[in-house]
């Protein structure tokens, strides 16, 4: 079998297609809620142009941890692991937890909201100096 069909086929039954399929809904979904948010609070007109940025490095990210994942629930058919495999398994289950994907879910935002504000209040302040300037 060639390597452009083992891709295919390890593609096929990691369901990498409905991952990718899920991210482009929920990115379409963020990008018009951004451009909203953008019009409403004035942000800067280079906001949803971030927020496209960010969604397409983004990508490779949630694909690679659909891809770790589906390592870290092992074989779909149950199988006798060795004690070294199960224990690999317990170490990666406790890095990749739901609890964990929130907590960078919420860093993320954070972060993005720091920089709204920032942007926000420094733009703010920049149109006053320059009209005090101009006068």
């Amino acid at each position: 079998m060639s390597r452009l069909k083992r891709l295919i086929a390890e593609i096929h039954r990691r369901s990498l297609w409905q991952v990718l399929g899920i991210y482009l809904v929920g990115a379409a979904v963020g990008y018009q809620l951004i451009q909203a948010l953008t019009e409403g609070l004035g942000l800067p007109d280079w906001f949803p142009a971030f927020a496209i940025v960010l969604f397409i490095i983004l990508l490779p990210v949630v694909l690679a941890t659909a891809v770790v994942q589906e390592g870290v629930r092992g074989p779909r058919r149950p199988e006798a692991a060795e004690p070294a495999v199960r224990e690999a398994r317990r170490v990666h289950h406790h890095i990749f937890t739901w609890r964990n994907a929130g907590l960078s879910f919420l860093a993320a935002l954070a972060l993005w909201g720091v920089v709204a504000t920032g942007w926000y209040l420094l733009a703010d302040r920049t149109e006053t100096e320059g009209v005090e300037a101009a006068a």
